[in-house]
């Protein structure tokens, strides 16, 4: 006993010095764990809605409460009408550990845009499913997310998308190789505070 938990504490300390600092402001991102290397060079933005907006939620007490009430898993839905992705993003000559990923300014690369309704006549329609959202994992079999069915959908893609809103929660995935979730508020002065956190499913060992 006194030996599995001895590997598992060597096995803990060893994956969290892999994971490198992540910085997100409202309008850019720092991955150090992005390389040269594209195959691992992602990013999905989810925008997040209370799971009962009736609840008033406190900011700090998801980023600073241990009380399961406040689990941010429980907590948010994703707004499955707009999200955002970026695949292998190019490596440009500046090292990830200092670069800037800009929201709202062109860095070389298309993000694509999904959306749940053709917003203008730059969007096509995708006939695979969307990616799945990995803090909700594991998704109803019928493929349903709050109820709505994925019997359409909508994509395009674009230079930027724009600043993080003022007073919104986000979800950011595929920034580590461990599948961390990085939980996001944007205030109404546009400060942002994080919290980045393997999902409760994830088995490591």
């Amino acid at each position: 006993m006194r030996r599995r938990i001895f590997l598992f504490g060597v096995s803990l300390v060893l994956l969290m010095s892999c994971i490198k600092k992540v910085v997100i402001t409202r309008t850019y991102i720092i991955n150090r764990n992005w390389t040269k290397d594209l195959i691992d060079n992602h990013i999905i933005i989810y925008r997040l809605q209370l799971a009962d907006s009736s609840r008033p939620i406190i900011v700090d007490s998801i980023f600073r409460s241990d009380d399961p009430e406040y689990d941010p898993f429980e907590t948010f839905v994703r707004d499955t009408c707009t999200w955002f992705a970026a695949f292998n993003i190019p490596y440009n000559g500046t090292s990830f550990r200092k670069r800037k990923i800009y929201f709202d300014r062109p860095n070389g690369f298309k993000w694509v845009v999904y959306s749940c309704d053709s917003l203008d006549s730059t969007y096509s329609k995708f006939w695979r499913c969307p990616p799945r959202a990995k803090f909700e994992w594991p998704t109803p079999a019928d493929g349903s997310i709050e109820r709505r069915q994925w019997s359409r959908g909508f994509y395009t893609k674009k230079d930027t998308i724009g600043a993080l809103e003022l007073n919104s929660w986000y979800a950011f995935e595929r920034l580590t190789r461990w599948g961390h979730i990085y939980f996001v508020y944007v205030d109404s002065t546009g400060r942002t505070t994080r919290m980045g956190i393997l999902p409760p499913w994830v088995k490591l060992f």
